[in-house]
């Protein structure tokens, strides 16, 4: 049996992605794959990622500006599933993942 958990952190450009100023938000997770979803191509396609997925697993996050802080929190959550006496297991440990739109406009697409 798989955990298939991870925790994941999200990169993704504040405004647009020449500017060089990033958020990051971080979430323990399963099947984080799901934010590639293609739902038009009936495959995973990992350059945009599907905005519904992406605001399901991260819409909840507080964004945070330092990418340090992201990691340390990300620290900090591993540690604490791995010292859970039921289920200590993180399956792909802690993951980065960079999107190429802000997140407002994930937040827009979503309700298209």
């Amino acid at each position: 049996m798989s955990a298939d958990n991870c925790i994941c952190i999200l990169k993704t450009p504040i405004t647009t992605p020449i500017d060089n100023d990033f958020e990051y938000r971080v979430i323990h997770t399963t099947a984080i794959e799901n934010i590639f979803w293609n739902e038009a191509a009936g495959e995973f396609d990992d350059r945009a990622g599907n905005p519904k997925e992406v605001i399901n697993y991260f819409g909840d996050c507080t964004p945070m500006k330092n990418e340090q802080e992201a990691f340390k929190l990300a620290r900090s959550m591993e540690k604490e599933v791995l010292e859970d006496d039921f289920c200590p297991i993180l399956e792909y440990g802690i993951i980065n993942y960079e999107l190429p739109h802000p997140f407002s406009w994930y937040i827009e697409a979503s309700k298209k």
